[in-house]
Parts: structure tokens; sequence; C-alpha cells
């Protein structure tokens, strides 16, 4: 799970190849935070880059915003939906997108002081760029099943293809990585066992142990 150093190691490949013609743009806006799940409301992937998760953690009433907005955004996407919502977090911007194939919704958050039009073009950029990513290359994966492995090779080819590409990622997006509420290791059951909460329960459960 190891997002500093898988951060550093494509910045110098990128540093590396840079007196080739690249088709990177330039980065528009800091990337804080990327959740992707199914329509069941099934974790496949979280990672806080920023300060989204203690912000939730000292404002219960932007957690339970929070927490009800991705709840009930599979009944209001619908399967045939590719409509896009935004929504204000406190000081931060989310953008959700259903996919058109696979039934997955995926979120970016960004500073608010940083949304513009042109940050807002990024995002669907990127937005669509990850949808095409679980579709090209983790079609074939039975999400209902996570590993570390599983979501290692998913966060490589994000992080490659999609956070670098299209946003400003620290290099050191979180002191507290593995006990990080809204962190990749919150989703992961024992290996082997099929998941059987939705997100927003497990996020739930997951705030309500930091406080206990």
């Amino acid at each position: 799970m190891g997002l500093v150093s898988l951060i550093q190691e494509i910045k110098n490949k990128i540093a590396g190849k840079k007196d080739k013609k690249s088709d990177s743009i330039a980065p528009r806006t800091s990337l804080e935070y990327v959740l992707i799940f199914q329509q069941s409301g099934l974790p496949i992937y979280t990672r806080c880059m920023g300060q989204v998760c203690k912000m939730m953690a000292v404002d219960e009433t932007l957690l339970s915003g929070f927490l009800s907005a991705i709840s009930t955004l599979p009944s209001m996407f619908g399967q045939d939906s590719s409509e896009r919502m935004a929504i204000e977090l406190g000081k931060f911007k989310l953008m959700f997108h259903p996919t058109k194939k696979n039934n997955h919704i995926i979120c970016i958050g960004i500073p608010a002081e940083q949304y513009n039009q042109e940050a807002e073009s990024s995002i669907r950029e990127a937005l669509s760029e990850i949808e095409r990513v679980l579709e090209d290359e983790f079609r074939d994966e039975d999400w209902n099943f996570l590993s570390r492995e599983k979501i290692s090779r998913l966060e490589h080819a994000l992080a490659e293809q999609v956070f670098l590409k299209y946003f400003e990622v620290s290099e050191t997006p979180h002191e507290h990585d593995e006990k990080c509420p809204l962190g990749p290791v919150g989703i992961i059951e024992p290996e082997g066992r099929r998941q059987n909460q939705p997100i927003w329960t497990r996020l739930s459960n997951l705030y309500k142990s930091m406080k206990n």
C-alpha cells in the first residue's frame, strides 16, 4: 500500500523521459481524495491524499453528509445514467461519476478553492480515464473479494495513468497511511472473505472505532 514510494517511483520515471515528447497534461489542481465503489455499495478503492479524513473526523455533520450522499447515489444514478454530480464537503469539492459498462461509481475530491472551469474539465477527463482503466485492465476482476495485491495493482495503474497526469499529487500524501479511515486498508476483509458491507457502513464503523 506504499503510495508515497509509488508516487516517487512514477515521478522519477516521468523525469527520466522528460526529453521525450509526452502527452501528459500540466497539473491543474491538487488531488485530495479518490473513491470507487460498486452500484451495490461494495467498495473497490478509497484513498485520502490530504485532509479529507481529518476534516470528517472532527466534524460529524460533514461525515454524516458524506455518508448520506454516497449511500443515496446508486439509486439516484441508476444503471443507465451517465450524469455526473458535484457536491461541496467543507473545504473540498467532490465530483461523482457513474460508469457506463461496469456499474461503478467514481469520486474525485479536490480543494473547493481550486475548483473552476479548467479544474472541472480536468476532473471530467480523469473520471473518464479511470473508467477506461477499470474497463480495459480490470474488466474480469471480481471486486466482491479484495486483497492488498489487487488494490496495489489498481493503485499503480491509476497513479501512473491518471493521478500524476491530471493532478498535483503530494509526495507525502499521508503521515498515517495505514490508519487512515479513508485509506484502502480499511476496506479489505481477511484474505478470501467476501465483502458484505457497503462503503458507507464500513466508513461509519471505522470512524466510530476511532473514537473508542
